[in-house]
C-alpha cells in the first residue's frame, strides 16, 4: 500500500497511467497490482519465469 501511496505522490493521480510492477506474481507485486488498479490505473507486470505468469 506504502508504494500506491508513494507513485500517487510522485506521479499525481494514477487513474488512467500506466504503471510497471517488477515481479507481479509474487505476494507484493500482486497486491500492489490490485490496488493500482482499484485506483484506476494500468499495470503492466514482468514475472520471473513463464510458470509464474498464470
Amino acid at each position: 500500500m506504502q508504494a500506491v501511496i508513494l507513485a500517487e505522490r510522485l506521479a499525481g493521480d494514477l487513474r488512467g497511467q500506466t504503471v510497471l510492477v517488477s515481479g507481479a506474481s509474487s505476494a507484493v507485486g500482486h497486491s500492489i497490482t490490485q490496488m493500482v488498479c482499484l485506483v484506476g490505473g494500468r499495470v503492466i507486470g514482468t514475472v520471473g519465469s513463464e510458470a509464474k505468469w498464470t
